[in-house]
Parts: structure tokens; sequence; C-alpha cells
């Protein structure tokens, strides 16, 4: 072989550098600026270090070297791999965000709700409902599937690659949400395996301590690569919330104010989960994944609610003394066949995924009216299951080196079901019996078929585009006990999408988006089981809600360091209007 590789010339004194230059293909020419004797080194991955002296005469100015023989190097790369660090948050131009989790100190962190706390745009609610600044309600999906919020219990942020908060989603996404957050988890692809353990200690002297051990394993042997995780946790938490309504009018004054003090004991909460995928060739590969949850909550909720009226005033509370039991599982198929080297490709996804929970709530009520004192016990034993199916196939064919063309088709189908019983004390010897008043059973069902087309790409040297349609059926009814007739309805949709973008330079850039959207009620804002907090308040859900239909403008401006951006949502049927 011919091997390349620096050339130094080194002074016989005091070896200090004279002149060097790199040769390719064992062909070395230098010009010395000094005469012999000099040291010449040869130095490269191929080979081992060589020094030699020179000492010959020139012949016309010139040296001729002798075929120099190379020892081979002591060691042997197989590779080389440049590390380098990327932005934890980078902006792009139509204004979503791209967030850099593995190898930074986001992926220490304990969940990956409290990952996405910490992601910029993205804001909770006190309902812990998800939502992006200035576009409103958001959905996730991971992987390129949506999935629930609750899902994201079995994901580690340790193994969350990018979390891309997309603020105008193109026709693929669901047409339900302002906005998507989708997070990208680590694709690992070189053989070997890996062991990973953590432990997180936490004590605060208000809510007290926690502990978390995560562990993950991965191996990988030439197309196949297996993956496991398990997370155990447990711990202490509290918080407060303070409710005041006020009517100040004499004729009909009232006033209430109550305070709730939640401090859950989680005794033993495990995730887990097992990952297999096979590659097939380039950009083609199948896989299998698992993953499950097991989640046991106990504790104290404390509720006090001052009343006053026209009549005088009075003081109600209850003591909550919480059991409640989650098992969760999760099971996905992906396959993706590359069609070309131009980013052509077949998706097929199914997903399945049983959510349930058990409750068992022993209440203490205590009401104080005057110079009267009563209490009494209720018992609250709850059940509620959830299941997802979810059907996908997307198609993505290159037109062009710039443009590409997107369709697919989507199903999914929910059963959302759930009783609950309230039974209280009706005798002094502690005799329980059911509440009809309180007590309810849910059944809820909802079917999805849903289609799209979408076409991006670029026009000219400063335009870019993404123009869409999206079309869904939807197909759901409520069955409530206490209630005679079900609730049903059935309805078909068109969602246009529309995203342009000017680039002039590096410095000025100016895009523009609209899109059409749906958001469809939470499974538990239906839900009109009792959450209860005393005999004068309660939370439960409304099964008349109707979804909310969204039209948004937006506008995203670049001037060097300066961004701008100004949006208009057209919302009907707002869902936060309703009560």
């Amino acid at each position: 072989t011919r091997p390349s590789g620096n050339a130094i010339v080194l002074s016989p004194t005091d070896s200090s550098y004279v002149t060097g230059d790199f040769f390719v293909d064992g062909q070395l020419r230098l010009e010395v600026p000094v005469p012999p004797p000099f040291y010449l080194q040869l130095t490269s991955l191929e080979f081992a270090d060589t020094l030699f002296l020179i000492e010959a005469v020139p012949q016309a100015g010139v040296i001729q070297l002798p075929l120099i023989e190379l020892s081979p190097p002591a060691w042997d790369l197989a590779a080389v791999t440049v590390k380098s660090t990327r932005p934890t948050y980078r902006q792009k131009p139509d204004g979503s965000v791209e967030v850099t989790v593995a190898e930074t100190m986001l992926s220490t962190s304990s969940s990956v709700e409290d990952l996405l706390r910490l992601t910029p745009e993205i804001q909770f609610d006190d309902a812990g409902n998800l939502s992006v600044l200035g576009k409103g309600a958001a959905t996730i999906f991971l992987d390129g599937r949506r999935v629930l919020p609750s899902q994201l219990a079995t994901v580690l942020p340790a193994n969350i690659a990018t979390i891309e908060i997309i603020r105008n989603p193109s026709a693929r996404y669901d047409a339900e949400g302002n906005a998507v957050i989708h997070i990208h988890t680590i694709a690992r692809s070189r053989d070997g395996q890996q062991l990973q353990a953590t432990q997180n200690l936490e004590y605060s002297p208000y809510a007290g301590s926690k502990m978390q051990t995560n562990l993950q394993g991965q191996l990988a042997r030439g197309r196949w690569n297996w993956s496991s995780f398990y997370n155990f946790e447990r711990g202490r938490d509290v918080w407060q919330q303070i409710t005041t309504r006020d009517r100040t009018d004499e004729d009909i004054f009232f006033s209430s104010a109550v305070t709730t003090r939640w401090q859950p004991l989680l005794r033993h909460a495990s995730r887990y989960g097992l990952g297999v995928q096979q590659r097939l060739g380039t950009g083609t590969y199948w896989s299998l994944d698992y993953a499950g949850q097991y989640r046991e909550v106990g504790g104290l909720i404390a509720a006090r609610n001052v009343l006053a009226d026209l009549d005088g005033q009075g003081v109600f509370g209850n003591e909550t003394a919480q059991s409640v039991l989650e098992r969760n599982h999760s099971l996905s198929f992906n396959y993706q066949q590359a069609l070309d080297s131009l980013g052509s490709s077949l998706f097929v996804g199914a997903q399945y995924n049983d959510f349930a929970e058990a409750t068992d709530n022993t209440i203490l009520e205590t009401s104080v009216e005057g110079l009267l004192d009563s209490q009494r016990r209720l018992l609250n034993i709850g059940e509620r299951r959830i299941r997802i199916t979810t059907l996908q196939l997307d198609w993505t064919q290159a037109l062009s080196a710039e443009a590409q063309l997107e369709a697919g088709i989507k199903g999914s189908s929910v059963s959302n079901d759930s009783a609950t019983d309230f039974l209280q004390t009706v005798d002094t010897e502690g005799t329980l019996e059911r509440d009809p008043t309180l007590s309810n059973v849910f059944n809820y069902r909802e079917y999805i078929a849903a289609a799209y087309v979408s076409v991006n790409g670029k026009w000219g040297q400063h335009w870019q585009y993404t123009l869409g349609l999206r079309t869904e059926w939807t197909d759901y009814d409520v069955a409530v006990a206490a209630q005679a007739a079900a609730i049903a309805d059935r309805y078909w949709a068109v969602f246009p999408n529309l995203s342009v973008n000017y680039r002039w330079n590096d410095d000025y850039q100016l895009h523009f988006s609209y899109r059409a959207g749906i958001n469809r009620q939470p499974y538990d804002d239906l839900n009109p089981a009792l959450i209860y907090q005393d005999p004068f308040t309660s939370i439960q859900g409304n099964p008349f809600l109707v979804p909310e239909r969204v039209h948004a403008l937006e506008i995203n401006t670049q001037l060097r360091q300066l961004r701008w951006k100004t949006g208009y949502n057209y919302v009907r049927d707002p869902l936060g209007a309703a009560a």
C-alpha cells in the first residue's frame, strides 16, 4: 500500500521545527531551506511514527531518497468518531423549536412531565393539560405515533434524543390540537451493549422525600437491537389549592372559601419495558415494543369549606384516606421501508393501550352550623378502564430533490368505561348503604377514520411551501346510568393547511401559516363520575360537551437576531368557556 501522512523536517541540534508538508499515496517532495544533516519525521494513522537522519549530499540541489519501508501502527482504527456540541435549543424559520435532550442535563430529569415543564414554549394548566404558548392545546407524538399524556409515564428522559415543538403541524398530524409536541427517542445502531443505572434522591422540608431508581439496558448485534428498562419510584408530595366564590348583592349574598390540601403518598410505582428491532436494510426496519406501569398511591386529601349566606355561616370539611391502584399496558408495532435514496418511504404502525384504575377511598365528613355539629362516613369505590387501538399507514414519495408528497390513512378506536359507587352511613352502628345520587356508571365509545395528503418543497431560491388537506370522520356515543337516553353524534370534517416561508438571506426570513383544526374534549371532562370535596362542593365532567373548531393564522419574522411572532385564532364552541 502507499500511505499518506505528514512529513516534518527537524533541526539535528534541538529538534526544532524547520518545515513540513502532507504527502499522498507515498509520494513525498519537500523543499528544505537548510542543508543536511537534518531529521525527517513521518507520521500518520496508517503507520508507526518514523524518524531518521538525512546526511546525504545534494546532487544538483536534490536529495533522492530510497524506498522507505514503514512499520504498521500499534493500533488499528476501525472508524473515527467526531463529536461536537449541539445547541440545546434551536429555533426553525417556521417558529418551531427543537430541544436537544440526549447528553444534556435535561436527560437527568426525574420524569417526562418534569422535562416538559423545563422546555420553552410549553406550559401546563391547573389540571395538568399541555399547551404551547400562543397556540393553545397541544397533542403529543412519540416517534411518529400519537400518545396520551398518561402514556409518557412509561418513557424515561434518558432515552429521549430531542423534543420538537411544532407550532404549525402539517396535514400528516392529527387535526386535533393547535400544536404538536413530538418526542424522538434515541436510536441505537452500533454493535455493543450498554447498561445504565441512575439513582435520584429529592428532599423538601415542605413536601418530604422522594427517590427514583432507573435501570436500562441495550444490546445490539448485527441487524438486531434489544432494549429494556425498569424504573422504581416512591415518596411524598404536597400541594394546596384555594377556591373562592362570592356574590356580594345584599339580596343574594353568598360566600364560599374552599381550601383543599393534597398529601399523596406514592407507595410503589414501577415502569418497565422491552423492545426489539431488526434492520432489514438502509432505512428499512421493523420493531415491537411493550411498556407497562404499576402504581399504588395512598395519603390524605383534606378539604375545608367556609360557607356564608343570609342565614348564617357554616364550616364543612372532610378528610379522605385515598387508595388508588393503576395498571397500564402499551404494545406497539412499526414497519418502515425505504423506497429510494431521496427519502421516499412507507410506514405501517399499530398500537394498543390499556389503562386500568381502581379506587377505594374512605371519607370522614364533618359539618358545623351554628351550635350543631355532625359527621358521617362515606366509602368511595370506583373502577375505570380506557382501551385505545390505532392503525396507521404513511407514504412519502420524493417528487424531486426539492419536493415531496406525503399521504396516509389512520383509524382509531377508543372505549372509556368507569363505575363509581358512594356508600354512606345510615345509622349509629355505621351501616353503609349505596347513595344513588352520588354513584354513576359511564361508557364512552369513539371511532375516528382519517386520510391526508400534503405537498412540500422549494420554489426558486427563496421560497419554501407546504400545502395539505386532512379529512376525518368521527362517530361517538356516551351512555350515563343517571340519564335515560344516550348521547351520540357523527360528523365529517375537512382541515386545510398552508405554510409559506420566504428566506431572503441568513438575516431576514418571513413565515406565514394557516391551519384548521379541532379540539375534542378530554375523556375525563366527559365523565360525570363525581370527585367529592365536601357536601356542597364536587367536581365532575359534562357528557354534553362538543368539540371546538379552530382556525389559526400565524406570522413569524426574523431580522438578524430579532424574532417576532404574531397570531390570530378563531374558535367556535370553545371548551374553555364551558362550565
